[in-house]
C-alpha cells in the first residue's frame, strides 16, 4: 500500500506493480541490508523514510525500497538500471520485457526528480568540461562485477 502511494511508484501500471510484488526480477547484488525490524528500532530513521518495500534473499527479509517522507530522498537495494544494459549470465540478472519496464519507469521517475534541480554550472566551458562524454569507459571483463567502469582523476 505504501509504495502504490509513493512518490517513487505512484507513475508505475498496476500489472507493473504487481509484477514487482510477486516475480524475481529486481537485480538484487548486495550483502549488506536493512532489516525491517532495525528499521522499526530506529526512531530517527522511522521519521525520515518510509519503506515502500522489502525482499527476500531466501534466508532474510530486507528493506528493498524507501522514500524521505519530506525531501527527495530515496533508497533502493536494487539495481533498476542493470535489466536493460547489463547481459551478462549471472543468478539475479533478470532481462524480462517485465524487469526492462521496471528500468524505464524507475529512471524516467529519477530523472523526473534530477530535473527539479535549478543548480546549473557557472559557464558553458565548465558544464562541457564535467559532461561524462569526456571520459572513457574501461571494459572489466564479463566475470567482473561492474562490465565497465569510468575513472576520473
Amino acid at each position: 500500500l505504501a509504495a502504490q502511494s509513493s512518490r517513487l511508484f505512484q507513475s508505475f501500471p498496476k500489472d507493473l506493480l504487481q509484477s514487482l510484488a510477486v516475480e524475481n526480477i529486481t537485480g538484487n547484488f548486495h550483502t549488506w541490508s536493512l532489516s525491517l525490524q532495525n528499521y522499526s528500532r530506529n526512531a530517527k530513521l522511522k521519521r525520515f523514510y518510509k519503506v515502500l518495500s522489502t525482499n527476500n534473499d531466501g534466508k532474510k527479509e530486507f528493506i528493498s525500497t524507501m522514500e524521505a517522507h519530506r525531501y527527495p530522498f530515496y533508497a533502493v537495494q536494487w539495481h533498476p538500471e542493470k535489466a536493460p544494459f547489463e547481459w551478462v549470465d549471472k543468478p539475479g540478472m533478470t532481462h524480462s520485457p517485465t524487469a526492462i519496464r521496471v528500468s524505464f519507469y524507475t529512471s524516467s521517475f529519477f530523472i523526473s526528480e534530477a530535473m527539479k534541480n535549478r543548480h546549473h554550472f557557472p559557464s558553458l566551458v565548465e558544464e562541457e568540461r564535467a559532461l561524462i562524454y569526456n571520459f572513457s569507459p574501461v571494459f572489466r571483463g564479463m566475470n567482473s562485477i561492474f562490465i565497465q567502469n569510468y575513472y576520473f582523476d
